[in-house]
């Protein structure tokens, strides 16, 4: 799936949860400023959240709270860290991700690709939500990672039918 706007994309109900609180406590304006975002509100969730805050010029992301379920899968506790530092063995273009709900100032959807391992590339699921402080520009957004629906991608696939030399 490419980078989307449609949430249509998107078979997780724990982003489809997130979407429904991010869009109820939005209301009427652009985005919800962040203080408007209660983690209580969606305690089953937390595992699963990154929130970020984004540099406009040149254009970076900062992970401000990576929850306990990302950090586990990922094999590193990434707060505080930028995006481009990371390498997440991903062909997800999480940067281009952000960069469109920072701009567009809307909830961004994709389907990434893992590589797991060197047999194994997993396709999992991702929800980015903005944020707006002036209800103007995006400064930050709360994304989410959903392992519900992994599956095999057609690359990793190919790599465990080779034949063995």
């Amino acid at each position: 799936m490419p980078i989307s706007t449609d949430l249509a994309q998107i078979r997780s109900p724990k982003i489809r949860a997130l979407n429904d609180y991010w869009t109820r406590i939005r209301g009427d304006r652009l985005a919800p400023p962040r203080a408007a975002f209660d983690p209580v509100d969606v305690p089953l969730l937390l595992p699963y959240l990154k929130i970020v805050e984004f540099e406009p010029a040149p254009f970076r992301v900062r992970y401000r709270l990576v929850g306990t379920k990302v950090a586990d899968l990922a094999g590193i506790d990434f707060t505080g860290r930028y995006l481009d530092e990371m390498s997440f063995g991903q062909d997800g273009d999480f940067t281009a991700c952000y960069h469109l709900a920072f701009s567009r100032k809307v909830p961004v959807f994709h389907r990434p690709v893992w590589r797991k391992d060197e047999w194994a590339d997993l396709v999992y699921e991702l929800g980015i939500f903005p944020f707006s402080e002036d209800g103007v520009s995006v400064d930050r957004a709360v994304s989410i990672d959903c392992y519900d629906y992994l599956e095999r991608h057609p690359a990793g696939l190919a790599r465990l039918r080779r034949p063995v030399a």
